[in-house]
Formats: C-alpha cells, structure tokens, sequence
C-alpha cells in the first residue's frame, strides 16, 4: 500500500499524512470482536486527510480557531470536525459537510458564519447550503444559494428529469424545469416563477409569475359559505391595527362588501341590495352627486353618458331597456326633469325636456320612436296599444300647451313631416287645425273656375290591399275618395309623392322596404268646393232671374202651341239675346244669339237640376248674330236650360224637349 494511504493489516489499521510528518496517535489493533473494529485517534490537533493516487480527496478537520476567512476574522470553528470533499479539497470545511469543485478550494461570497450543521457545496464563488441556522432563539431549515453576482444573479431551478431519450422535456439533457427563484440585481427583492423558464429563455419578474397556464385554489379553508355562492377573491388593503392585521391577505368575500368605502360602483348590502350604485347621495365619498358616469367616455358631460363606437361585438345600440313585468304597469324608459319652484324663482330663460332623441349621420335616422304590441295572449275590452304619447297639462299659467310637437324641414324631394301616419287618425275636440294668417301669405288671388275644376273630378269608392302591404296598416273598410293618378291630371298641386319609410326591427334590421306611392291633400279641395258652389250658385240665381224674366215678358217664352214669339226689332237687337227655334224641341232646333260687342261667348245645357250637360259652343265672337243647331236627339224628353254667356254675363232659356 502507498505511502500515506490508509492501510488495512491483519487485525491493525494505519493512517498517515504525506504533508505533514507527525505522527498520529496509535496504531489501534483490529479484530472481530470490538464493537468499532477500526478506531483513528488524533493525539496532536491535526487534520485527517484521504488520498488516492497522491490527490487529495478528503479532509477532516480538527478545532479551529481564530481563522481569517474571507470577509470574516477572528473566526472559530471549534465544533465537531468539518468533512471536506472535492477536487481540489476545501482548505478549512465551511460545514459539517463541505462539497467542492472550484479551483478558489472552496471559497464562496455567500458564506455566513451561522452555516455549520448543513452541508455546503461551492462550485467558483456560488455556493449552495442546506442545513439548519440558530438565530433569535429559533431553529430555521434553510434552503441557500448563493452568488458573486458578476454576471447578474443566478436562479435556483427546480428540475426534473427522466429517461434521456429527448421524447419529453424531462426526457432531454437539461431536463424539465418546474420552477424558478430568482433575486433582482440588487439582491433586495425575490422573485418566483412555476413554469419552464429555462426553455422560455426568461426569468420571472413579479413576486408570484405564472409562466402559462392558470391559477387555481381548491378550497378556502376560512371560508366554507364560499363552497355554495359567488364569491370574489381580492387583496385586503386595509391598515394594519392592534385589532386588525388583514393588510395584503388574499382572501373570499361577497360581492356586497367590494367598494363599500370607495367613490366607485357599490353593491348596496341589505336591505337595499344587490343593487348597483355610484354617485348617489350618501355615498362616502366627498362628491357624492356632483359629478357622471362615463361608459366609454372618460369625461362624461352628463349624468349618465353612453360611448359605442364599434359594433363588432355589440349590436349598434348605445342603450337598451327591456321591462319584463307579471304586474299590471311597466315603463322601460322613464324620463323626469325639473321640481317644484318657488314663486321667486325665475325660469324665464330655461328648458326642461323629459327625453330628447337626436339621432343623425345614419341612413334611417329617427330621434324618438315608440313601439305598442299585443301579443295573442292579451284580451279585455280596456286593451290597447300606445306607440307614443304625449301629455302636456297646464294650470292656466301658460301660454301654449302641447302634447306632441313636431318639426321637420330640408329633405331634397320636399317631403317633410312634421307628423307621419300609418293608419287612421282621431281627435277627440276640434279636429286638425292648419296655418292660413294673411300675414303668413303672398300673391293672394281670387279663386275662379272651381266648379269646371270639380266637374272634372271623379269620385270613387274602393277597398284598401291591405294583405299585401300589412306594415301600412291601411283600413279594411270600404272607402270614398280619389284615385290620386286621375286627380293628378285635374289639380296637381293637390298630389304629390310620398316615400313611405322603411320599417326596421328592435336591432335596426329592415323588414320592409321603401315604399314610392302617390298622396292626395284632401284639404285642397275645400277651396275648389266653395269657389264651385258660389258660382253654381251665382248661375242658378241668373237663372232663375231670366227665367222671371222671360215668364214676365210677352213672347219671352214660347208658348205651348208653338208659337216663337215677334221677330227682333233692331232696338232687341242691340241687346244680349237668346232665341230657341223651335221650341218645344224634337230632335233638331237652332240657337239664335245676338253678340252686342266682342267677346268670349260660352254656350251651356243644363238639366232642370242644374248639372251641365255639354258645352254647346266656347269660342271669341265678334259683335253681330249668330246661330247654332243643337242635335237634341240623345236627349230624353223633358225641361231643359240653354245658358248663354258672354264676359260673364248670363241669359238662360228654357227649352222644353218632346218626343
């Protein structure tokens, strides 16, 4: 056996040490029946050192004392022997059990004095410790790594590892890292991290960093109530007190108690809640109502104000109220503004609107739109269906009072409403009223020609298609009226065209399109009527003035035997005069009419109700005799009247037809 080496004789042991000369204790003899068959004693304080091949492996120390290690002096290691090993072999054990593999023997800037009942191992100037540590009366289980920090900190990794077939990351050369701990550059924070931040190529910077994947606790352990309802996790930010040490717990709570000393949203515990409330009177912050709610908004102009600029997620509706009611009221919007004033009070320059609609930039744009159904389920004499109302009620302090008032102006085509019906409209008082001041008029002329005008018009009686425009709501009655093409032709500035909006669903959908049909303005008529009847009426009171006047007159009207009467003297002839030869009238007789100056001669047959049958003859005459031949024969027999007008002026003869 090699010098130095120890040796094992038959029945004694040797131990010596090639760098030092002397000697250690006795040879101690070796047998079978000592309970410590072999025993090395050291007589003389020295280290016990193991070598193979003349290289040191091992080394046992002896007490120590005084030693200047590192940043420490005055140093004692004065326990039990330290055990040293590695290559190269620790100087001076730092431990209980020393690993090394540094060409510096086993320096390490980590080392503490309190390192000794552990082990050590140090690899350059890192180390790594796992033992015990004495300090303030306690005895802590340490986990320690340690760093000379030149590079950055070093983590400690939690690996795992398997078969090295590189079928799984556990199964690869670096194995698979299950977490990390980490100090930042200043070595005054830690960091951990779960996940494989070896292959990210990372560390983790957050005091708890989940490289992937989700978090989980199992059960609350404090908090069984949480196994049945919902609850939410937060972070206790109270300050600590003799009473309260809560600051910084993670822990479960109900809903109710999030925010109830805060200025936000606030769940209104019992017996007001769950609602929601912010800005409220009462709230325990300093502002309480002084200030809005902005969603979407940052700076909110109102009390509540709604931002949606984008509907790829939500439909574009800013605000949405649905009311699902077993009662007997339900109002999905309610609007109310204003209070009680006192008489001192001066509102001369205010405005109050319970809602406005603005609504703008859009291709069907509408400000306020009401919307009543009935489903099938609804019955009962009292039901009804209500798209929009307006009340307005005033206690003889105001000047004008308004139910629903509306405004329009500037379309292209001229189609402005102001109001727009689909279906039948009702006034329970004095009907619709219409703007008509003088004030509010220009180039005022005098009506004439109301009766030709009305003569030509066609009235109709006629059903509604109903079935096949339902979104109109048209009647199903049998109506009276006109047929707006062929009014057109007679008074179109009474007809005009209307398109009928589309109709959309809750969502803004169309479900019928835009409809082009042509509307009458009934109204107008009106006018046409009156102008009509003044002047029926001014040609029955003419007629009835010659007809006075011819009875009175000798040979003014023909006799019943056929006699026509005196020929014209010249001073007749000077006058406006109508002669009907013969009459009574067969099937063909002639009118004879003087024309006293030049003008416009008209030449009419009425019946003996007064309805013009034909315009005989509408010409300008010179001044002199004329004649007609009226072919009489598609005439039944009866009373008929021949006018005759010239400018205006009027003479009527009544011609009596016979078979």
């Amino acid at each position: 056996m090699g010098a130095g080496l120890l040796a094992a004789n038959v029945g004694q042991a040797q131990v010596s040490n090639p760098t030092n000369n002397a000697t250690f204790g006795d040879y101690v003899g070796c047998d079978n029946t000592s309970p410590f068959p072999l025993q090395i004693r050291q007589n003389d304080n020295q280290p016990i050192q193991w070598f193979t091949d003349a290289i040191q492996r091992m080394i046992l120390t002896p007490t120590l004392t005084n030693q200047n290690w590192a940043w420490y002096q005055n140093n004692d290691l004065n326990f039990s022997g330290h055990l040293g090993i590695g290559n190269p072999t620790p100087v001076r054990p730092l431990t209980y059990l020393h690993i090394n593999s540094s060409p510096l023997t086993g320096i390490t800037v980590g080392y503490r004095p309190w390192m000794r009942v552990g082990a050590l191992c140090t690899q350059g100037t890192d180390g790594l410790y796992v033992g015990m540590r004495a300090l303030e009366g306690m005895d802590h289980a340490i986990l320690n790594w340690s760093d000379d920090d030149d590079a950055g900190p070093d983590p400690m990794c939690f690996v795992f590892t398997s078969t090295p077939d590189n079928a799984t990351t556990a199964n690869m050369n670096a194995g698979l890292e299950i977490a990390r701990m980490i100090p930042d550059v200043g070595g005054n924070e830690g960091y951990f991290g779960v996940g494989d931040w070896f292959t990210a190529g990372a560390s983790p910077t957050e005091r708890l960093h989940l490289l992937d994947g989700r978090l989980r606790i199992q059960e609350l352990p404090d908090d069984p109530a949480a196994v049945d309802s919902f609850y939410v996790m937060v972070v206790d930010r109270t300050l600590n007190t003799a009473t309260n040490q809560e600051r910084g717990v993670v822990k479960w709570v109900p809903p109710s108690q999030i925010g109830a000393g805060d200025c936000d949203w606030v769940v209104q515990p019992s017996p007001f809640g769950p609602h929601v409330s912010s800005v409220y009177n009462g709230a325990t912050c300093d502002w309480n109502m002084k200030y809005g709610v902005g969603i979407g908004v940052q700076v909110p102009k109102m009390k509540l104000q709604v931002m949606h600029t984008d509907d790829a997620i939500l439909d574009h509706i800013a605000i949405s109220g649905s009311s699902r009611f077993t009662l007997d009221d339900g109002v999905e919007v309610f609007g109310v503004i204003g209070e009680a004033r006192t008489a001192t009070q001066d509102i001369s320059s205010m405005q109050a609107f319970g809602v406005l609609g603005d609504a703008e930039g859009a291709k069907y744009a509408t400000g306020v739109e009401g919307r009543a159904r009935m489903d099938s389920f609804t019955s009962g004499s009292g039901a009804r269906a209500v798209g929009v109302s307006g009340i307005a009620a005033a206690s003889g302090n105001m000047d004008v009072c308004i139910g629903v008032l509306g405004r329009a102006g500037g379309s292209s085509l001229g189609l402005d409403w102001a109001m727009f019906s689909l279906g039948s409209q009702f006034s329970t008082t004095s009907g619709t009223w219409a703007t008509s001041d003088e004030s509010l008029k220009t180039e005022i002329e005098d009506m004439s020609g109301g009766l030709e005008t009305i003569m030509q018009l066609s009235p109709k009686t006629y059903m509604f298609r109903t079935e096949e425009y339902p979104n109109l709501h048209l009647s199903t009655e049998l109506q009276n009226g006109m047929i707006a093409q062929e009014m057109q032709e007679v008074v179109p500035n009474l007809v005009r065209n209307v398109k009928i909006p589309a109709e959309l669903d809750s969502l803004g959908n169309e479900v019928s399109p835009v409809l082009d049909v042509l509307a009458v303005k009934y109204e107008g008529l009106i006018p046409l009527l009156i102008s009509a009847v003044q002047e029926q009426q001014a040609l029955i009171t003419s007629l009835q003035d010659q007809i006075n006047n011819c009875c009175a007159a000798p040979g003014g009207m023909a006799p019943e035997n056929g006699d026509h009467g005196a020929a014209p003297t010249d001073g007749m002839l000077q006058e406006q005069r109508l002669l009907i030869i013969p009459n009574p009238v067969a099937d063909l007789t002639r009118l004879e009419y003087y024309v006293p100056q030049a003008g416009k001669v008209s030449l009419q047959v009425s019946n003996s109700d007064g309805k013009i049958l034909a315009t005989l003859r509408e010409e300008m005459a010179q001044e002199g005799a004329h004649n007609y031949s009226w072919n009489t024969t598609d005439l039944a027999a009866g009373t008929y009247f021949c006018t005759y007008m010239l400018d205006g002026a009027v003479v009527v003869k009544r011609a009596v037809k016979v078979k």
